[in-house]
């Protein structure tokens, strides 16, 4: 199973992405991100299964699903991060980012 989500109206290319997940009576959980330049980061409960990719001539970033649990089914989001570094689900940068990410 894959998951698209396009961007619009950003220097799509310029910014980390991450995707996050909320199921029903819970917080926001992150799911994994994708940098500038294509290196990505998973939480532990999906690394392996899930893998994310990007196309910035395409403004896309696709979350890709398999061998899933019935905890994956849920709402996801993607986001922009706040310029090229995507966290790391921690915190703490994965290069230097300085803010959340914003929902698309």
């Amino acid at each position: 199973m894959a998951l698209v989500c396009r961007g619009s109206g950003i220097d799509f290319g310029s910014f980390g992405m991450w995707w996050i997940c909320q199921s029903p009576g819970k917080g926001l959980e992150y799911v994994g991100s994708i940098n500038s330049g294509g290196s990505t980061d998973y939480a532990p409960s999906v690394q392996g299964r899930f893998s994310i990719y990007r196309d910035n001539g395409q403004s896309s970033v696709t979350l890709t699903m398999n061998n899933l649990k019935d905890e994956d089914s849920t709402v996801y989001f993607c986001a922009k991060d706040s310029d090229a570094f995507a966290w790391d689900g921690s915190g703490a940068a994965a290069g230097a980012a300085s803010a959340p990410p914003q929902l698309l």
